[in-house]
């Protein structure tokens, strides 16, 4: 391929003003988010974008959500045989810029819209041919110091491998050759930027590839780096590459880990049927003391329900028993009132016979008893009166007797008092007949005594 390059060292050392550039760069999902904010204009613009002119800016490709894009890389990662998933930090999409150089910028400006349009494409698809790709995204920006366009390609190629690892030094370079041919054919005044390497080799200093304005690294900055990017390109290749290696051996650790995790698993599902088995044990164990339990509580029931009918047949006999008892104590209770009523008409029976006897009132005529006070014995029991009757009846015999008795003696005794008034009377036969007189004397006081 030929360069347009002037191989004189003044020339080498500077950047290349004609030159077209292209930068590319693996994002993350969240960096792709902002650079598409960035690319659309939905964030805070810098100070260098002239909002006046966003209007002109410019979509060639309208761009897929970011879940479709995954959706697309993720069958093709699998298709390759990748059965780990992605890492949240993976790329999603390949970032890149089309810039000029300063008198490249001039070139391309005098070139209508639809022709760079035209050359943008041609170039967005040729890398994404190079790359086993496709653009997602084109936008063209016109609101800044040059026009330059932002792209964006899927991050896997079409057989899912990751495009950071195709890009070694060798790919970053032949993709700036791609840039050079690609612009130089819609502007034939465009050339290829000189290499990093070239100008360092021919004197240039590093303050002199890198420390410019911001003005001039603005304008010139894609084609003054490339050499540098791709430098940097390279060693993104390689940490890819190393990353793959730590993916693969974080994928051994991952299936280390879940080996690890079924064999867990496996032992706490047996821990949890030997649990099972023995709660199961236990239930039924449960269940049979509970049987056990309820058959010895009917059994009780029926022991209980069984004393309760006889305790209930106790208390009705018991009642039955009592109440004849009760009645048994009411009749002994009335018989002892009327026994004491007829103890008390007895007792006042006899005082009274007895009053009437000392009182010498108590006659009997040989079918009926005559008293002074009859009243006293009237309520007296029969079954008293018929003995005491008899006994009475007795008493007024012997008190007849002792009358008769008496009335002798007293004669007697009077016959003897007169014998003792007669003065003839020997001394001796009067003391025996005053001794007979004393002793009659004593033995009867007379018929009020008895």
């Amino acid at each position: 391929m030929t360069h347009a390059l002037n191989n004189s060292a003044p020339a080498a050392r500077s950047s290349n003003p004609t030159a077209g550039c292209l930068r590319i760069k693996s994002s993350r999902l969240s960096r792709a988010y902002g650079q598409r904010r960035h690319d659309f204009r939905k964030s805070r613009m810098p100070a260098y974008v002239d909002e006046t002119r966003s209007a002109l800016n410019r979509t060639l490709v309208e761009p897929r959500s970011f879940p479709e894009i995954t959706g697309d890389i993720d069958p093709r990662r699998a298709a390759a045989g990748k059965t780990r998933k992605r890492k949240s930090d993976a790329g999603v999409v390949m970032n890149g810029v089309i810039g000029f150089g300063a008198e490249a910028q001039k070139l391309f400006a005098t070139l209508p819209n639809a022709e760079q349009d035209a050359a943008f494409l041609d170039l967005a698809e040729a890398v994404a041919q190079r790359l086993s790709t496709r653009v997602e995204c084109l936008v063209v920006h016109c609101d800044e110091s040059a026009v330059h366009a932002h792209v964006e390609w899927r991050a896997y190629t079409n057989d899912g491998e990751p495009v950071s690892a195709l890009l070694t030094r060798l790919v970053l370079s032949e993709l700036q050759d791609i840039t050079c041919d690609v612009l130089k054919r819609h502007c034939p005044g465009i050339t290829r930027g000189n290499r990093k390497r070239d100008r360092l080799a021919a004197g240039a200093k590093s303050a002199e590839v890198i420390n410019k304005s911001v003005r001039e690294l603005h304008e010139e900055l894609p084609a003054a780096i490339e050499a540098k990017r791709a430098e940097h390109d390279e060693l993104e290749g390689r940490i890819e590459t190393l990353e793959e290696t730590v993916k693969d051996l974080a994928a051994a650790e991952h299936e280390a880990r879940e080996r690890l995790a079924e064999e867990l698993l496996a032992k706490r599902a047996a821990a949890q049927a030997q649990e099972a088995a023995r709660m199961r044990h236990l239930a039924e164990e449960e269940e049979r003391l509970r049987s056990s339990w309820a058959e010895d509580f009917e059994a009780r029931q029926r022991d209980l329900a069984a004393r309760d009918a006889e305790l209930r047949e106790l208390a009705t006999v018991t009642a039955r028993d009592l109440e004849q008892e009760r009645r048994a104590v009411e009749q002994l209770h009335a018989d002892a009132v009327e026994a004491k009523a007829k103890m008390q008409a007895g007792v006042e029976a006899l005082r009274a016979i007895g009053e009437e006897i000392g009182n010498d009132t108590l006659r009997f005529d040989g079918c009926h008893w005559r008293m002074r006070d009859p009243d006293r014995i009237k309520h007296a029991p029969r079954d008293l009166m018929l003995p005491l009757g008899q006994a009475l009846k007795r008493i007024t015999e012997l008190q007849s007797s002792l009358r008769d008795d008496h009335h002798v003696l007293s004669k007697l005794r009077s016959d003897i008092e007169h014998w003792l008034g007669d003065t003839a009377l020997a001394q001796e036969a009067r003391a025996q007949a005053q001794d007979l007189v004393s002793r009659l004397d004593e033995a009867y006081a007379g018929p009020s005594g008895l």
